[in-house]
């Protein structure tokens, strides 16, 4: 492994404290500081830059624009804004001479152009599935959008084998690699706290999820699972941890909690800090996704001894072995997550034993250390791509087609796009005139 000092540009599509966001934090603060100089550039003052200030980690603020955006989401994309920060991020890489310039998401592209344009080494980091995801809307199409991540990268490095295949549509195999996530193991802590807190009677089992209330976290169905269950295990409580939002489907839970009668054996608790005091809490964690690249509150669980039901939703496929660590079941089908749950309630020794392995299975793979040197040695050998006179043309043919784009595509011409075979040898703006004549 190479040993000169190497500057390294983060860049994160939002300062939250989500998936993508503590991995991020996980890296940057794993990352050895006698090979590795860091720098982070956030979109406003959130938890993360908290977090970095107080590591004493500069931190730049820019308004980043999202070219893969949440469907329900009404800011708009500014081009002016999107290359101005471009402008901004070459600044940064001049002055702080930065070696790698390190995009923590498919969800932004300033970093990406900004490294294209100076020639600095680009690692692209892909926590999320974007073909087919039901709040996930790219501005290319997805097969564009995929062929644009290669260009703009030395390497491309997916969370998950089932994202690596998802996003081999468009990125080539030489330059994918899949890198799993890696955390510290939860502080162990007592959950009679958090059970006298909420009148949860000490011998009843609880099973909690953590996530917020949107749609691919899948909590309709874990809500119907929960119904389930209980006709036949009063003894039960189920935690949901997470922000509500503003969403009709806060809204359809809380009306579904109180029609069935559930309100003592089914909690929103929006937001919480205290994560280990409420895995501490916890029987069972479970997973009710309807798409997830990774699963960082599987790990948490998993460090903890948790026994664990999840969906066959991407990542979790992985990270937990049917039978073994856990028990896996399909996704959007409250009977097989009923069955599975039921299963475990009435199994402690299943459950102490999934634990067990569970935390067995984290100690080998995931671990923050270990996802660390596996970064640290691609930074250290990392190669410098050359692209050929067509890929260039190709990669600054699909720049000028993102800032080009002025409304949303329709869905039809959308999946016309994704079907078609997208090898460039005219040029592709002709092309999308032909296809979109009022952009």
């Amino acid at each position: 492994m190479a040993t000169s000092r190497k500057n390294i540009l983060f860049i994160s599509h939002s300062a939250g404290w989500q998936g993508g966001e503590k991995a991020l934090a996980q890296l940057v603060d794993g990352l050895s500081p006698d090979n590795f100089s860091v720098s982070v550039v956030l979109p406003d003052d959130g938890v993360l830059a908290q977090h970095f200030a107080q590591k004493g980690i500069q931190t730049y603020i820019l308004p980043l624009q999202k070219w893969v955006d949440f469907v329900q989401c009404t800011s708009g994309f500014c081009v002016d804004t999107l290359l101005a920060n471009v402008e901004s991020i070459r600044h940064i890489i001049d002055s702080e001479q930065i070696d790698i310039v390190h995009t923590n998401t498919s969800i932004i592209v300033e970093g990406a152009i900004a490294a294209y344009q100076t020639g600095t080494h680009h690692v692209w980091h892909l926590h999320e599935f974007i073909t087919g995801h039901p709040a996930l809307r790219p501005r290319l199409p997805v097969y564009l959008t995929y062929r644009l991540i290669d260009l703009l990268s030395d390497t491309v490095v997916t969370v998950s084998r089932n994202l690596y295949s998802s996003a081999s549509i468009g990125v080539s195999p030489e330059h994918l690699i899949s890198i799993p996530n890696g955390i510290d193991p939860l502080p162990v802590t007592h959950g009679t706290s958090l059970r006298q807190e909420l009148g949860i009677p000490l011998d009843a089992v609880v099973i909690t999820t953590i996530g917020h209330l949107i749609q691919e976290k899948g909590h309709v169905t874990l809500l119907q699972a929960a119904i389930n269950v209980l006709k036949s295990n009063a003894q039960v409580v189920f935690l949901v941890v997470g922000e509500k939002r503003a969403s009709p489907l806060g809204s359809y839970i809380e009306e579904q909690i109180t029609k069935n009668n559930l309100e003592g054996n089914y909690f929103l608790l929006g937001y919480r800090q205290d994560i280990p005091a409420v895995l501490a809490a916890t029987d069972i964690y479970v997973c009710s996704s309807v798409t997830e690249s990774f699963s960082l509150a599987l790990l948490e669980a998993m460090s903890l001894e948790k026994a664990v039901v999840a969906t066959r939703c991407g990542g979790p496929d992985e990270i937990v072995i049917d039978g073994e660590t856990g028990l896996l079941v399909p996704i959007e089908q409250p009977e097989s997550m009923a069955s599975a749950l039921s299963d475990l309630i009435q199994s402690p020794d299943k459950r102490a034993r999934f634990g067990k392995n569970g935390k067995k299975r984290f100690q080998s793979l995931y671990t923050r250390g270990q996802y660390c040197r596996n970064f640290e040695e691609l930074y250290c050998n990392i190669a410098k791509r050359k692209l050929s006179d067509d890929d260039r043309k190709l990669a600054e043919s699909l720049i000028e087609l993102l800032v080009s784009i002025k409304e949303p595509r329709d869905e039809a011409v959308e999946a016309l796009l994704n079907s078609m075979s997208w090898r460039i040898t005219a040029p592709l703006r002709k092309l999308y005139d032909l296809i979109f004549p009022n952009s």
